[in-house]
């Protein structure tokens, strides 16, 4: 009781904020994607790859869209990279397509796998590289 008033606490618990938010979100996808980890074995490798290939195409497909509407290329490169991770609809969709019978199972795990991994992976590049609210930094800091 008595380290939980002590300053050390309020200054550990001011400083992982982001990262206890981050947590708790990625948390709570995994608790409504109702993961399956027989299946998220089987496919693994697959999700890795397509997670891959969608953090560095889609970004690069932003980046260039925005760059011939005449957008400056810092800030291209950065709403390319923030918008470079599968939206969580992706999971409510992979989930209402397997209940009605559109997709197997497999592949509504293999769905929810990948958009998890680019949520994960593009998040964390736009924490570490990006101004944002939640910046590691002083100079990436911005409300």
């Amino acid at each position: 009781m008595r380290l939980a008033r002590h300053k050390v606490s309020f200054f550990i618990s001011e400083n992982l904020k982001p990262l206890r938010d981050f947590f708790l979100v990625l948390f709570f996808f995994l608790l409504g994607a109702q993961l399956d980890f027989l299946v998220l074995k089987d496919v693994f490798i697959s999700a890795c790859v397509l997670a891959l290939i969608f953090i560095l195409v889609k970004p690069w497909i932003f980046k260039i869209a925005f760059l011939r509407t005449g957008e400056k290329k810092s800030f291209s490169e950065e709403i390319g990279m923030r918008f470079g991770q599968l939206s969580e609809f992706s999971l409510l969709i992979a989930l209402f397509a397997f209940e009605v019978g559109c997709i197997t199972h497999r592949a509504s795990q293999l769905i929810q796998l990948v958009t998890i991994i680019t949520l994960i992976v593009s998040s964390y590049i736009v924490v570490f590289r990006y101004p944002t609210p939640i910046g590691t930094s002083e100079k990436l800091l911005r409300d």
